[in-house]
């Protein structure tokens, strides 16, 4: 799907897209629930879907005179649909989009230096899992482990050469909202077809159609998000009503999925506007109001989510486990502190965490995988998604355009704590902090 459409500068890009109105987003909403309904009930829909989606991208970015970015974030509905479609087909589009963009329309690369580096921070942990393991190995470790930060890298170098308007990011929210939609229609309906579904203290696979329950709670936590930070743009004074419904819907969904992540991510997120907000002149007041009644919302749909789940979901939220996942970061580091320098190799830190029922599992924080695959090179790399998030805030051109920073930026990284980069959303929205975003009312910073 399109996101956005560009005039070129030398320097970069100026997006000029307009803003959906009520009908096209009515129809985006329509869609897509009704492709989450379809995927439920056949996989045959989600592979049409995914493959529909492959050709109009293709077709936009190589036919169009303009320069369009393509992301979808429909992997978590093809996963769940059970469809044909690659595993990271998400990943790829983003990166090859951003390829697209920038040998196309972008001149020069004059904001690129960051995100190069760290493309090529990866580049040794990559060449030791060839070089050990082989090229099958190497190509779905590759594929499996390093194409998070890999697209978010591709993606934050185009980004960065882009600047957008109120407008633009009205787009542009309702565009990744679109199939996070369909994967909460998949989820209601596997609540409204299974009655009697018999909810205890874990997460529940019934719930979230059969699929990890921990990608599809952060999945469906990020349309809550974005419904949040859309409401601060002009063009949501008359459609309110839409974002209030649709972000409660999504919310009572997270709850239900019984995986905890996602909640956690987007009260993290919440949070870290707010300090934005209040930290604002002229907006500290409807940042306070606005999060407030977020606040009561998140209340209300916990105490009826967990009625309907007669009192399981409170039990949940009292247990403080992290199901395994600390134990593996924790032998992760162990892995680091044993070769510090170059890591192991992309994919091979299972290999060397001794024996136990947690030494082959695959990783759920990304931090000490990164670490453990790639030593040295790691530790620079995350300094420099560390210095490009920081520097993203410092030059925002507008108050929403800092608000999406921060938002976007602590809902990844803390998706990244509890699930790493398995959905492609994580990448998409690193990658969408790079975008300035203009307010003609506001002084460029």
């Amino acid at each position: 799907m399109p996101l956005a459409t560009a005039s070129l500068s030398d320097s970069g890009a100026q997006l000029s897209a307009r803003a959906f109105g009520y009908p096209v987003i009515l129809v985006i909403l329509a869609v897509h629930v009704a492709l989450g309904v379809g995927g439920a009930l056949s996989p045959s829909v989600a592979t049409l879907h995914a493959a529909v989606t492959v050709v109009v991208s293709l077709v936009v970015m190589l036919g169009t005179r303009r320069p369009e970015l393509i992301v979808a974030v429909a992997d978590v509905y093809w996963r769940m649909t059970e469809s044909r479609a690659p595993w990271e087909l998400s990943k790829y589009l983003l990166a090859l989009g951003a390829v697209v963009l920038l040998v196309r329309f972008v001149r020069r690369w004059p904001r690129g230096t960051l995100p190069i580096v760290l493309l090529l921070v990866l580049v040794p942990g990559m060449l030791a899992a060839l070089t050990t393991e082989g090229i099958s190995f190497a190509r779905d470790n590759v594929s499996g482990y390093e194409m998070g930060l890999v697209s978010f890298g591709l993606g934050a170098l185009a980004f960065r050469h882009l600047v957008g308007t109120r407008a633009d990011a009205w787009k542009l929210g309702w565009v990744a909202v679109g199939p996070l939609v369909a994967a909460l229609s998949v989820t209601t309906y596997s609540l409204l077809t299974n009655p009697d579904i018999d909810f205890g203290s874990e997460s529940s696979f019934t719930a979230t159609g059969g699929y990890g329950p921990n990608q599809v709670s952060s999945a469906l936590g990020l349309i809550m998000l974005i419904c949040v930070l859309l409401a601060f743009l002009p063009q949501a004074r008359r459609l309110w009503p839409v974002l209030a419904g649709l972000g409660l819907w999504a919310l009572w969904g997270t709850f239900l999925t019984f995986s905890r992540g996602g909640i956690y991510s987007l009260v993290l997120a919440g949070a870290a506007m707010l300090l934005v907000g209040v930290s604002t002149r002229g907006a500290r007041t409807r940042s306070v109001i606005t999060l407030a009644v977020c606040a009561i919302a998140l209340f209300v749909v916990f105490a009826s989510a967990n009625d309907f789940a007669g009192n399981w979901l409170d039990t949940r939220y009292q247990d403080s486990s992290t199901a395994g996942r600390s134990n593996i970061a924790e032998l992760d580091m162990e892995v680091f502190g044993s070769h510090p320098l170059t890591g192991v190799g992309s994919g091979r830190a299972p290999e060397y965490r001794g024996e136990g029922r947690l030494a082959g599992a695959a990783a759920h924080t990304e931090f000490t995988r990164v670490l453990a695959e790639h030593g040295l090179f790691g530790v620079i790399a995350l300094c420099l998604l560390a210095t490009m998030l920081v520097q993203a805030y410092r030059e925002g051109l507008s108050y929403w355009n800092r608000l999406m920073v921060v938002a976007l930026s602590m809902w990844s990284l803390t998706t990244m704590l509890h699930a790493a980069t398995r959905i492609g959303a994580v990448s998409v929205m690193l990658a969408l902090t790079q975008l300035r975003v203009e307010d003609p009312a506001e002084p460029r910073n």
